[in-house]
């Protein structure tokens, strides 16, 4: 993967550390808009039950709530999903630079399967059974039908 980013291990721990900062930040951002949706939450359930009870000026009260709820709402979601892009990308990028560089390249000889290597082999991909099929006993030296 980060090959494909060319990016070194360096550069991905680095960028995740500046990633951490900038998350430390939009979460105390998030926090106060969460508090803001929930006060306004407040309010428009204490004026829907005021407007149950038979207040005078319950509906207009009701309506500005519904309003102020939603204008913080509509608030709190891009900052919400930016928070959450950041969190994905430093787990990613944690994972990169933490991960063991991989193999590139396998080799790409073939792997000749015998009864006597019961052993599973590096690279199974390219493992040759026929000679397997060709035998006329099996693994426990018993004759067997082809």
């Amino acid at each position: 993967r980060l090959e494909e980013c060319q990016m070194t291990k360096k550069e991905a721990a680095d960028l995740a550390e500046e990633y951490s900062a900038m998350k430390e930040i939009k979460e105390g951002e998030v926090k106060i808009l969460k508090k803001l949706v929930a006060a306004n939450e407040k309010i428009r359930e204490e004026a829907a039950q005021n407007l149950s009870l038979g207040d005078v000026h319950g509906y207009e009260t009701l309506r500005q709530a519904r309003i102020d709820v939603r204008k913080s709402r509509k608030e709190l979601q891009p900052q919400e999903k930016s928070l959450n892009f950041l969190k994905k990308s430093i787990y990613e990028l944690n994972k990169m630079s933490k991960a063991p560089r991989g193999i590139t390249n396998s080799p790409a000889e073939l792997t000749v399967a015998t009864w006597d290597q019961p052993a599973v082999t590096e690279s199974t991909e390219r493992l040759d059974i026929s000679p397997l099929f060709n035998t006329t006993t099996n693994c426990r030296g018993k004759s067997r039908l082809v």
